[in-house]
């Protein structure tokens, strides 16, 4: 699992925006239960989870009741939050629009960066890529011959 400190954006970068801790642990219990780490049908405990993000139990509450308004946990007063199964169908069609909603934001975001954001980019890339394709690549000499 990713670290705590790699969601919230850098402090003094431009143009850097705000993550309440509400938003934060929303989107890491959602990589959770997307990434299967945590499975259908287990009891999501608020005070685990809050030790486990390193927040109050509050924000833990209201990205649960968060999560449960998109379909991912389902509440019980008296068991809590348990996660649900997810349906092949609705879960594809969120995907779709997902897709179609991140191309776009792709799509306004680059008619406005600048060649400092391109390069930030370029930075971040740099740091998702896998340890082996971080390796120098061969390139081609004169003869066309990797070396």
């Amino acid at each position: 699992m990713r670290p705590v400190s790699m969601i919230r954006p850098a402090t003094g970068e431009a143009g850097a925006a705000y993550v309440s801790k509400t938003d934060m642990v929303a989107a890491l219990i959602r990589e959770l239960i997307i990434t299967g780490e945590l499975t259908t049908g287990e009891q999501l405990r608020q005070r685990d989870l809050a030790q486990r993000f390193g927040v109050s139990q509050t924000p833990v509450r209201e990205a649960l009741r968060r999560l449960e308004s998109e379909g991912l946990v389902i509440g019980d007063n008296h068991r809590g939050f348990m996660v649900v199964e997810a349906d092949e169908g609705s879960t594809e069609e969120n995907f779709q629009i997902r897709a179609a909603l991140e191309s776009l934001g792709a799509s306004l975001a680059a008619d406005k960066i600048d060649e400092a954001g391109v390069k930030r980019l370029e930075e971040l890339n740099a740091q998702m890529r896998p340890p082996a394709s971080r390796r120098t690549r061969a390139t081609p000499n004169s003869t066309g011959n990797s070396i």
